[in-house]
């Protein structure tokens, strides 16, 4: 709509009711039937770079160039909490499977792991690069997998430790994939080699 500044980010409702528009530091929450704006999300204090519902649509993560990630009541558009402690852009973050926590991802900067109900902070995640741009939770939403390097790195969800090193590749690693059940991950690199990894030895 003419109406909106230019959209950064976007992302549906898991219902398929609703979507939310990201502007340059505002949020709208448009219902897709009537077009009608529901509520705006405001705080950020400079550009916006992602906007994602939780899978049961009842929070909302944004994340912007002002170095911060924000959870949000998607229900009424109420700040939850501030994810801070970020000292570059928070270009990305992403719920897992059941809603429980949140990983958010910062150039130049260490990974974080939130609760995702209330916006705790649980934990840093040390990779030997400097970040990450790839990275997944598993469906059961136990552990998440992280590209470190050539590496893919396991993380135990809940405290943020590191489960098991997966290693084989040589070359850059786009996004890890988890199966349905949880139970293999796929990974597949920029010189075309694709692995697969049962998650609980490794091999």
């Amino acid at each position: 709509d003419s109406a909106f500044q230019s959209i950064y980010s976007a992302s549906f409702s898991p219902d398929g009711n609703y979507i939310l528009a990201a502007g340059y530091d505002t949020v709208w929450l448009v219902d897709i039937s009537t077009s009608q704006v529901v509520y705006e999300l405001k705080g950020h204090t400079s550009a916006i770079r992602w906007v994602e519902f939780s899978s049961d649509g009842r929070r909302i993560v944004t994340t912007s160039q002002d170095q911060t990630a924000r959870l949000w009541n998607a229900d009424t558009g109420k700040l939850i909490a501030i994810l801070g402690g970020h000292n570059n852009i928070v270009h990305k973050a992403h719920f897992s499977s059941d809603g429980n926590f949140v990983l958010t991802v910062s150039y130049t900067d260490t990974p974080r792991l939130w609760n995702g109900v209330n916006g705790e902070y649980i934990a840093s995640i040390e990779l030997e690069w400097e970040y990450t741009t790839a990275f997944n939770f598993s469906p059961k939403s136990d552990i998440f997998a992280t590209v470190d390097g050539v590496q893919i790195k396991l993380w135990k969800s809940s405290t943020g430790e590191l489960v098991r090193i997966l290693e084989g590749h040589s070359s850059s690693i786009g996004d890890p994939e988890c199966s349905n059940t949880g139970a293999i991950i796929g990974s597949a690199t920029s010189d075309n080699a694709v692995r697969l990894w049962q998650v609980t030895t490794g091999e």
